[in-house]
């Protein structure tokens, strides 16, 4: 009888002998080894990002990451750090995290997100020298190891990845076109929207989360905005400010919003509370979210009024009229004129319901703040009666300033020349180039100026132009679209003259391959004395048009851009309203780009009058319309369209463009 022990023996001997080759063969690919860490580093990445803490406590655990890093990086070699300062680094650097954290644990979330992605660079560190092994071993009986080379440039690349350090997802404020806005996204389904309240009356008021339920990246138009409280029992929030988030494959992004309340009567949505404000752009083309209380047009009304109201206090902040508040911020200078300004502003009241402020209104909120300190010596008090006089005068300078950019912009203020008549007391120019000349487009490449005249260049579609409603409140009306040509203008022959009653104009190519508009006053048959070049920029595939200079500044990004315009125009704005000066216009329509080496590298962001400027367009999707215009009257003398650039990188001799009618004066 055979032995029961040597039967088990023999039978777990043959069970090893076909788990063991399993073993081996089960064993995780480096390659693939190293892909999965990579993929987890990125992802750790990502979920860090969405869960962004306050900037101390950021700082603090960013600089905990950093020194963990570096702590792995000397682990089981004491010749790198023999007496364990790296250690001691991330024991120091964890405890001032912890500190800053305090109780809340607010920055829990992106901790264990940092962790994640340094675990995950572990196992790719290890993926990654038992490549550096395997290609070893390759390397001797093949030549052809690029599977294993490339599989270790990616690995290297992911470990360079881990010390990035996470931001908050980038904001513009500029608005691509094109760019689809919320409600639109949300109305298709495309987005979930959530919000979060900051407790905040004015500046932060609250936080947009934006979920992409796609599979494609989105860029998300964010704003301008009015946040209504749907509950109805907290305060609703005009957003003027337009924003824009790319937002990855079913990614998350926050978005700051910042605005001013209008009610006053109620208290601010609070802090942390999600939920209470929906969106409300004033767009009649997408249904009305069924809890909102404020109709759409109402909504573009507060749009109006509180964007003047921003622009307004930027303006008087700049020119030094909020100088002697007794707040030395700049930016709480602002924000206190700004919201006792809308508080106070009886168009706003009637939506709101609440009773417009006044400034015993303001005298009690001030007492109130001060007493529930210590009583107030009449010393005192005389002292912060003096200090509520002031605050008050600049709000309704505030609220005056503010009505003045609320109007259209075809009408004028001040010493502005946009009226479709001539001013009182200024020279008329009556262009009989216009009535001998027909516009024409230059002849194809081949030389010398033009003479005949070939088939007239399309006029640019006019941008829509705000109307004045029945109800006082400003709607915008738009023009009748004019079909574009399908082909581009021909390519124009350099240099171009044009001769005018006033003078020559010449288009020609510069040495850089810039495009050259220069103009030589004739004094004998011109009563205009002086004269300057507007150009207007657009994107190549729509008629939304800008004065292309950097006179209004940046918010959230360094580019700067113009004020919106219209070519079509016969007269152009050419003069500040009286009082300002001509760098502080922020319609400031002239152009200032120019080869003259003698001008200031930032004339372009406060241009003058110039006879001679120069371009070379360094941007996709653009075209320019640029007209010759009498600074006395604003008429347009001469008008060149030129463009479209689909890359930015053309040479302008290489693209389409031509003279086309300067706009018809109104008789």
């Amino acid at each position: 009888m055979k032995n029961p022990r040597c039967i088990k023996i023999a039978a777990l001997l043959l069970a090893l002998s076909f788990i063991e080759p399993r073993l081996v063969f089960a064993a995780e690919d480096p390659s693939e080894a190293a892909e999965k860490a990579a993929k987890d580093i990125d992802k750790a990445y990502e979920e860090a990002q969405k869960n962004i803490p306050d900037k101390d406590i950021k700082e603090k655990e960013d600089a905990l990451d950093k020194a963990a890093r570096d702590n792995d990086n000397t682990q089981g070699d004491p010749a790198k750090d023999p007496k364990k300062e790296a250690q001691k680094k991330e024991d120091e650097a964890r405890k001032e995290a912890d500190k800053a954290e305090g109780e809340d644990k607010t920055g829990e979330k992106y901790r264990k997100a940092l962790e994640k992605r340094r675990e995950a660079c572990k196992r790719l560190k290890k993926a990654l020298d038992d490549l550096r092994q395997q290609l070893q071993k390759r390397r001797k009986l093949t030549s052809d190891n690029s599977d294993i080379e490339q599989a270790i440039k990616n690995a290297e690349a992911a470990r360079k990845r881990q010390e990035k350090i996470p931001e908050a997802l980038t904001l513009s404020m500029a608005v691509p076109q094109g760019a689809p806005f919320v409600a639109t996204l949300v109305a298709s389904g495309k987005i979930k929207l959530d919000s979060v309240g900051t407790g905040e009356t004015i500046g932060h008021v609250a936080d947009l989360k934006i979920q992409n339920q796609t599979d494609q990246p989105i860029n998300c138009a964010v704003g301008p905005m009015v946040l209504e409280s749907k509950s109805g029992k907290n305060q609703d929030y005009v957003c003027p400010k337009p924003q824009t988030v790319k937002i990855g494959p079913h990614g998350t992004a926050t978005v700051p919003m910042d605005g001013v309340c209008i009610n006053r009567n109620k208290p601010p949505v609070a802090k942390g509370a999600p939920g209470d404000l929906l969106v409300n752009e004033g767009n009649p083309t997408i249904p009305q979210n069924p809890n909102s209380h404020i109709p759409v047009n109402q909504a573009g009304d507060l749009l109006r009024i509180c964007t003047a109201k921003y622009d307004a206090a930027n303006q008087l902040q700049k020119s030094g009229a909020l100088k002697n508040l007794p707040y030395r911020d700049p930016q709480k200078q602002k924000d206190i004129v700004v919201q006792w300004s809308t508080w106070c502003d009886p168009r706003i009241s009637q939506i709101t319901g609440a009773p417009p402020a006044t400034k015993e209104d303001l005298k009690k909120v001030v007492y109130k703040q001060l007493e529930s300190q210590k009583p107030m010596s009449p010393e005192t008090k005389k002292k912060v009666d003096q200090g509520i006089d002031t605050i008050f005068e600049k709000v309704e300078l505030t609220t005056a300033k503010a009505k003045d950019l609320e109007k259209p912009e075809e009408e004028t203020s001040g010493g502005s020349t946009t009226e479709e008549g001539p001013s009182l007391g200024q020279p008329v120019y009556v262009s009989q180039t216009r009535a001998k000349q027909p516009t024409a487009t230059p002849k194809s490449k081949g030389g010398g100026k033009t003479t005949s005249k070939p088939t007239p260049t399309p006029k640019p579609t006019p941008s829509p132009t705000p109307t004045p409603s029945g109800s006082g409140q400003t709607q915008e009306k738009e023009n009748p679209t004019e079909e574009k040509p399908k082909t581009p203008p021909p390519v124009p022959s350099y240099p171009y003259t044009k001769e005018i009653d006033c003078g020559t104009i010449t288009i020609s190519i510069g040495d850089s391959g810039e495009l050259v508009f220069d103009f030589k006053r004739n004094d004998k048959k011109c009563p205009c004395k002086e004269f300057g070049w507007i150009q207007h920029i657009s994107p190549a595939d729509q008629d939304n048009w800008r004065y292309d200079n950097g006179v209004l500044p940046g918010v959230s990004t360094p580019k700067k851009q113009g004020a919106k315009s219209d070519p079509s125009k016969p007269k152009q704005p050419t003069t500040p309203p009286k009082g300002t000066k001509l760098e502080d216009w922020d319609k400031n329509p002239w152009y200032g780009g120019t080869t003259d080496k003698s001008k200031p590298k930032d004339f372009g962001e406060h241009p003058t009058p110039q006879t001679h400027i120069s371009d070379k367009p360094d941007a996709p999707n653009v075209k320019f319309i640029t007209q010759l215009v009498c600074v006395e009257t604003g008429e347009v003398l001469f008008s060149w369209e030129w463009g479209p650039f689909e890359k930015g990188t053309e040479s302008p001799d290489k693209v389409g463009g031509g003279e086309t009618e300067p706009p018809p004066q109104k008789k």
